[in-house]
């Protein structure tokens, strides 16, 4: 007679997940904040005068982030895709 595993133990999983890191999450997040403080902006402003709603020193941070944000969230993208496949 065979013996069974007791079903009170836990086996391990046969494809267990990566560990997260917590530095790309957090990139990952920046990148995504910059994407819609910028689309927010642009879709509030739009048709505005330039620095209607914005005060002064936040409108230069918003526009720094123009392009920028899209372009770090298509590398933080990349880097996951090419942790992932490995």
């Amino acid at each position: 007679m065979q013996e069974r595993p007791d079903s009170d133990e836990a086996s391990p999983p046969e494809n267990p997940q990566p560990a997260r890191l917590d530095g790309l999450d957090l990139a990952r997040g920046l990148a995504y904040l910059g994407m819609i403080l910028v689309n927010f902006h642009l879709a509030m402003t739009w048709g505005l005068p330039r620095a209607s709603l914005v005060p002064a020193p936040l409108q230069g941070m918003v526009e720094g982030l123009f392009g920028r944000a899209a372009a770090a969230f298509v590398l933080v993208a990349g880097v996951g895709l090419a942790l992932r496949m490995r």
